[in-house]
């Protein structure tokens, strides 16, 4: 299978972009960055890089590489990021790759948005903390998950997923700040990867994903992967 990450020179996107690279059912990996990545991940024969430094806008010579994806799994993202970044740019996205195989490909696609717990729909919410970040994802969600509608009501076959995790970890403070906080609020990188991973090969049942099966998701797959 062909996946898009974007986010893979992040924490999160880092270990998407890893796991990928040994996962034995995706054979070709296209990576949308801004810069180029670090060794070893530029030079292995599944990668391809291409470069944008504009996420809103997806030239014609671009095109082609997105065209037979079977997924994509969307981490771009930071903390203060606004309306254009979290939202503008995996909605452009979308448009673009719907462009893309209009006519060249029926087979499903998947889109996998990184989210997060405190993210919050409603626009007209009076928040306490990361006001910007947690309306613009909360924006990001309502329009990738109208999008999948429109392309399921133009009878494209096509599926969005939103990945709700609390607090992310490093690998090698996981199982510390597992124990103090509790599998409540906290996630390891890897099991986030894996699950992200699961999803966009599977699928789910639920269009929006949350911490608790999240968790459940992201163990099993690494169980199967031992």
């Amino acid at each position: 299978m062909k996946a898009i990450l974007t986010g893979a020179t992040g924490f999160i996107g880092g270990e998407v972009l890893n796991q990928c690279l040994t996962h034995p059912q995706i054979t070709s990996i296209v990576v949308l960055s801004r810069r180029a990545l670090p060794e070893p991940a530029a030079s292995n024969s599944k990668v391809k890089v291409v470069i944008l430094q504009d996420f809103t806008n997806y030239p014609d010579s671009v095109l082609p590489e997105l065209r037979d994806a079977d997924f994509c799994i969307w981490s771009l993202g930071t903390y203060t990021g606004g309306e254009e970044v979290e939202a503008g740019y995996p909605l452009a996205f979308c448009e673009a790759i719907a462009k893309a195989r209009n006519g060249a490909t029926t087979k499903l696609f998947r889109m996998v948005y990184l989210s997060g717990m405190f993210v919050i729909n409603d626009q007209n919410a009076s928040l306490w903390f990361l006001t910007t970040t947690r309306k613009a994802k909360g924006l990001a969600e309502t329009r990738l998950l109208a999008f999948s509608d429109e392309q399921k009501q133009n009878h494209k076959s096509w599926e969005s997923y939103v990945v709700r995790p609390g607090g992310v970890l490093h690998k090698q403070t996981a199982g510390l700040n597992t124990a103090t906080c509790g599998n409540r609020l906290v996630i390891g990188v890897g099991v986030l990867a894996a699950a992200m991973i699961e999803t966009a090969l599977e699928g789910n049942p639920e269009y929006k994903i949350f911490h608790a099966p999240l968790l459940e998701k992201g163990r099993a797959a690494l169980r199967k992967a031992k």
